[in-house]
């Protein structure tokens, strides 16, 4: 794995289908992402983006080629291996939230907590202290369908945060809200990025983010090209 990356993809392709009708979605990426920056994966929709980000997240396996992921090389691990991977190093930041609509903001952070087997009582001062930063003090134990859009991405965040993971991976956290409020996630996660030294990776085709990012990435029908 380059030094000094959280991140690194070898030749990786993914193709769903066989034969007449295979389709690849990625085709031969290869890309290295260092610690500590904030990179935007942009194309339009239907690019592979979405694919892209599920293979950087272990989520979904290329059909060849390699993915490492803060030292650790994640396409030789089993299915067995793979959720404690995940739990451990990354963040997920999604479009919709996916937040669990029976839980409270505070409960949604607290649980990721508790999966890495911090006590209750530890979980729930540290989604608190997380929850307060981002301005959620006064929400900590409203349900998702009482919050706005921005409210319920700003516990998508948290939640991201809360195991201090080396990266973060959002899927669009910006299409579902409006300039003001998509501007002010994108603020949170570079904060991440600048006083955490988290790595995010941005997948969106939102021009209006371009100026928190520190490196851009395109793709188009599935080919990566670094700016």
């Amino acid at each position: 794995m380059t030094e000094g990356a959280v991140l690194e993809l070898k030749d990786v392709t993914r193709v769903f289908g066989a034969g007449d009708a295979a389709v690849t979605a990625v085709s031969g990426a290869s890309v290295a992402l260092p610690k500590g920056e904030l990179v935007l994966l942009m194309g339009p929709s239907g690019a592979g983006k979405s694919t892209m980000l599920q293979i950087c997240g272990a989520l979904l396996r290329p059909t060849s080629g390699e993915v490492w992921l803060d030292g650790t090389h994640v396409t030789a691990l089993t299915e067995k291996q793979l959720p404690a991977v995940r739990l451990a190093k990354l963040g997920f930041v999604f479009q919709a939230f996916q937040l669990l609509a029976n839980l409270t903001a505070l409960e949604n952070v607290r649980l990721v907590l508790e999966a890495k087997g911090r006590s209750k009582a530890d979980a729930e001062g540290r989604a608190k202290a997380l929850l307060d930063e981002l301005s959620l003090g006064h929400r900590l134990h409203s349900k998702p369908a009482t919050m706005s859009g921005g409210e319920k991405q700003r516990v998508a965040v948290a939640r991201a945060l809360a195991n201090e993971p080396p990266l973060i991976l959002a899927d669009e956290p910006t299409g579902n809200l409006d300039s003001k409020t998509g501007a002010a996630v994108m603020r949170l996660l570079l904060q991440a990025v600048k006083e955490r030294g988290t790595s995010v990776l941005c997948a969106t085709h939102d021009n209006r983010v371009l100026e928190v990012a520190d490196r851009i990435v395109r793709i188009e029908d599935g080919r990566l090209r670094d700016e």
